[in-house]
């Protein structure tokens, strides 16, 4: 397959969106130490091909660039145009063709779920902003500082939210999705009220999935699980650190959690790879950490752990 003549049909990286604008609308942080540009999230023109995106993307950004989110497809492309790659963990994807929900223990979760509450599917308008912020502030990690420039926090007027809503008419949890192309879509946010029944989070991810193929939808992505790779894949020395260091510090982010919830439903997993140019170093990725707000959450969850132990 040519790459090139084919980038078109290549899915962006997590979180990049296509759309009717006519210019590249983006995120991205310059790292103070070296000057390298980390293009984080983006909006695209619908008919733009990656390989013109990636080339103005590299003049903009002399001292260097970073794109994280990739897929092995994007990974490959992006190295013929001489990026390095690094796995930082795997995607989490449902084929929603196949039974996902056919586990015993996981059809009882749902099951719980359904008896506490109902799925809606509604529109984003400036009301439902304010049931959404109300939302966060009740999850289990509302207190902690929140990762940054790795999702799209905080969804556009007008697009559509999934959400779970208990029989007093508040809502228990609620889903919010970008369009990866007509096939796939991507998981954004995933909120749950933490007082919320068991099988709420379930019981939404079930109905989401009903309602994503009912409009057409062939794969949707429950996003990403940083320092844990797919079975079988041959990680390189500094893949295989830098996921020994994410794993032992677990009050920092619990990778293996998120893991086996996402698990659950996943009927496949694939590796998931930050693309530099010309190269990634050491201090890059932990600017990476920096900029995400990876540091401050486990300097936060440290001084937690170290208060409790008191």
């Amino acid at each position: 397959m040519n790459l090139e003549n084919n980038s078109l049909s290549l899915e962006l990286p997590l979180s990049w969106v296509r759309s009717n604008t006519k210019h590249i609308n983006k995120t991205e942080q310059k790292f103070l130490i070296n000057g390298i540009n980390w293009v984080s999230l983006a909006e695209i023109p619908r008919y733009k091909k990656i390989n013109s995106i990636i080339s103005k993307l590299k003049t903009q950004s002399p001292q260097g660039l970073i794109i994280r989110g990739c897929n092995p497809k994007l990974e490959r492309f992006l190295k013929s145009l001489n990026f390095e790659s690094f796995a930082v963990g795997q995607e989490s994807i449902i084929d929603l063709n196949k039974n996902a929900f056919e586990k015993k223990s996981l059809k009882e979760l749902v099951r719980r779920g359904e008896k506490q509450g109902r799925f809606k599917k509604v529109k984003l308008d400036f009301e439902n902003i304010k049931r959404l912020n109300a939302l966060r502030t009740k999850s289990a990690h509302a207190n902690k500082p929140q990762l940054n420039n790795l999702f799209i926090t905080q969804p556009s007027i007008n697009t559509d939210i999934f959400i779970w809503e208990n029989a007093g008419g508040n809502w228990d949890a609620a889903i919010s999705l970008s369009k990866t192309n007509n096939f796939k879509i991507q998981t954004e946010l995933l909120i749950r009220d933490k007082n919320a029944p068991t099988g709420t989070m379930e019981a939404l991810i079930y109905s989401t999935s009903l309602c994503l193929k009912n409009d057409g939808f062939k794969m949707w992505s429950l996003g990403e699980v940083p320092f844990i790779f797919p079975k079988n894949y041959d990680s390189n020395f500094r893949e295989k650190l830098v996921s020994m260091l994410g794993r032992k510090l677990p009050f920092a982010y619990n990778a293996q959690g998120l893991y086996a919830f996402k698990d659950k439903f996943t009927t496949e997993w694939q590796p998931i790879y930050i693309c530099g140019f010309p190269n990634i170093s050491i201090l890059s990725l932990f600017q990476l950490a920096y900029y995400s707000n990876y540091m401050r959450l486990a300097c936060h969850q440290l001084l937690n752990k170290l208060t409790l132990k008191k």
